[in-house]
């Protein structure tokens, strides 16, 4: 019995380490071949804004674009090689790729992100602030982004481990996981996402342990700490951490019919955790009226300069009907593909069917699993609802915010959009 158990643990690591090979790789063509990512001048910004004023929350109302904000990636790619180039001739190999930049004059960056992820990236000293001058190293930026992604995934992999129950499962898992689009390209850039996912990885190990009554320290770290990151980094994030913490709760206190679960020591010793992530949102509420400021409501003259304002497409006054069909399809398609850079390769009918059985998979394996009368995952069914109810939640937000600009385009004035953007703004 004892070579058997083995031999299977054997094969399911082997799996799990082709697995993340396998997920390296396609970040490693992602950086190399499309090199296009979202937002990342926006994000070493923020990483050089705090390193610049050594603060511990930001004053976004303060915090600039960087220069290179502005420039194309592509065009950043070329400058890159002539930076590399430059420096090779001159024998600088400490500095081969680092780049110089400054703050954008008049600007706001647009990331109203919780800090974490930017505290942690300026530990690392990559981004470096001097008489205004902003020098940084993208690719080594990416690469501690990278090994974020790295250590989440192995957690992931633990997780399924103890729940998945074959070598087929494992397998299936693993292989679907690691070739959806969207992850592994997000996953070497710099970008907040990487942390979020840390986080949620965290989270799910201690989830599982207190679902299985395995409740002792490590528990309840798990649960704090993973619920720190995710509240820390990313709003949306949050908002899943939240509402699948909230399914935990209600259903082990049904389950047990007392909160004995949490009325323990081992939970007590963590709510000083919980209270920082309190605390930080009291403060931003308090300055700005919502849980993440964003430039339509702290700097609206800026935000009329940006990419980001373009009144053309609000002016129709789209019926739910129309917008949700226009919406699904993009979020669907955008969701598999991140059909972000021109060279990203775009397959709409490939990534919808991707998405669609993605999404349809938890919903497919409850009623299964309901049929055959077997007990269902609490701790992934969580998760699951979370993940809807957020979407469902983005999806409101973005049609108030559609109706809303269409109305203020068609004789309202800016003002009120600044006004009504610092409430449906809420989730972004």
């Amino acid at each position: 019995m004892k070579s058997k158990l083995s031999q299977k643990t054997i094969v399911i690591l082997i799996i799990y380490l082709i697995a993340l090979i396998i997920f390296n790789v396609h970040i490693e063509q992602y950086q190399s071949y499309v090199s296009e990512f979202p937002d990342e001048f926006s994000h070493v910004g923020y990483i050089a804004y705090l390193k610049q004023t050594g603060k511990i929350i930001p004053e976004f109302e303060n915090m600039k674009e960087t220069e290179k904000y502005k420039i194309h990636l592509r065009e950043y790619k070329h400058e890159m090689l002539d930076i590399q180039k430059e420096n090779e001739e001159k024998g600088d190999t400490e500095n081969l790729n680092n780049v110089e930049t400054r703050f954008l004059e008049n600007s706001t960056n647009h990331l109203g992100h919780p800090p974490l992820y930017y505290h942690i990236m300026k530990l690392f000293n990559l981004v470096k602030v001097q008489d205004g001058s902003i020098t940084y190293n993208l690719e080594a930026l990416r690469n501690i982004s990278q090994v974020i992604s790295n250590i989440a995934l192995i957690l992931v992999f633990a997780f399924a481990y103890k729940n998945l129950k074959s070598i087929v499962a494992n397998f299936v898992f693993a292989i679907i996981l690691v070739n959806i689009p969207l992850f592994p390209y997000v996953s070497g850039a710099v970008s907040n996402d990487v942390l979020s996912l840390l986080g949620i990885s965290i989270f799910l190990l201690g989830a599982n342990d207190l679902v299985k009554e395995k409740r002792n320290y490590s528990t309840y770290f798990l649960l704090a700490i993973g619920t720190f990151v995710c509240m820390m980094n990313k709003v949306t994030i949050g908002i899943i951490i939240i509402i699948t913490y909230l399914i935990l709760l209600i259903y082990l206190t049904i389950k047990e019919k007392n909160v004995k679960y949490m009325m323990r020591k081992e939970f007590f010793v963590t709510v000083p955790i919980y209270l920082i992530i309190l605390l930080y949102y009291i403060l931003i509420l308090q300055k700005y009226g919502v849980v993440q400021p964003v430039i339509q409501a702290i700097a609206p003259d800026y935000y009329k300069t940006t990419s980001f304002y373009n009144s053309t497409i609000y002016k129709p006054a789209y019926s739910l009907k129309m917008y949700s069909k226009m919406y699904w399809n993009n979020f669907v398609n955008y969701w598999a593909g991140y059909n972000y850079g021109e060279k990203f390769p775009k397959h709409e009918l490939k990534e919808s069917l991707i998405s669609i059985s993605i999404f349809a998979i938890p919903i497919v394996y409850f009623i299964i699993e309901k049929l055959r009368k077997k007990k269902i995952d609490i701790v992934n069914l969580s998760v699951c609802v979370g993940v809807y109810i957020t979407i469902l939640i983005q999806f409101i937000r973005q049609f108030i915010e559609f109706k809303t600009l269409s109305r203020i385009f068609r004789g309202l004035s800016f003002k009120i959009l600044c006004m009504c953007n610092a409430f449906i703004y809420n989730f972004n």
